[in-house]
């Protein structure tokens, strides 16, 4: 049995859209892979794993990145996690057999917007001496939170189980070098634009502003 290891590289962990993402991406995990999920909130793995959870990570035989765009690349505290795991590869079991995947979700519309930060993960995978598989950049991810009761497939989701299907058949046949593959909430740019400002107004009456003082220069 393969052992994949998800990373949560979001610095709000399970609580925002790539805790979503995690979530749901585990209906679909081939039955004949292991997987545990880590949580990289701190600034480096020493900081965010204890050794058990460290023990796991370097025993794995496959590397999920799960993470937010934050503008164009990783967001730092999975930036420092990326250097000390550089710093200290020869810890990784399984060597030049690992493959990595990744999923990156963008508050952006527009799921392609992920490419440069997937270009970037994929020569630290050169780095590493490791294998990339594919990866999916999704966007309008501002959006999952509100559907996170929500299963893959309904609502603003339905266009997340056919990213999560092709790939997982990516990880279960251990295919390397495929292209990675672009997809957004399912909604228009329009209506998701509409229901960020929305979201805004609606934050600024919490706070006992009005609409019109988020038009005003402070």
């Amino acid at each position: 049995m393969k052992r994949m290891v998800i990373l949560n590289g979001s610095p709000r962990g399970s609580k925002g859209a790539t805790g979503v993402v995690v979530n749901d991406m585990q209906s679909f995990i081939p039955e004949e892979t292991s997987v545990d999920v880590l949580e990289l909130m701190g600034d480096g793995i020493s900081e965010s794993l204890d050794s058990e959870q460290q023990q796991k990570l370097y025993e794995a035989d496959i590397l999920m990145f799960a993470f937010p765009l934050y503008v164009d690349i990783f967001p730092a505290n999975l930036l420092y996690c990326a250097r000390e795991m550089e710093d200290n590869k020869d810890k990784f079991v399984k060597g030049g057999d690992i493959k990595v995947y990744a999923f990156v979700n963008c508050g952006l519309h527009e799921g392609y917007q992920a490419a440069l930060a997937i270009d970037i993960l994929k020569n630290w995978t050169v780095r590493m001496g490791f294998s990339f598989g594919m990866a999916v950049g999704f966007g309008g991810s501002g959006a999952l939170p509100q559907a996170r009761k929500l299963p893959a497939g309904g609502g603003l989701k339905s266009n997340m189980p056919q990213l999560f299907e092709k790939l997982m058949d990516a990880v279960e046949h251990g295919k390397t070098d495929q292209e990675n593959i672009y997809g957004s909430i399912s909604i228009s740019r329009e209506e998701y634009r509409q229901s960020s400002e929305a979201g805004w107004r609606i934050l600024a009456e919490r706070n006992g502003l009005t609409p019109e003082d988020l038009d005003k220069r402070w």
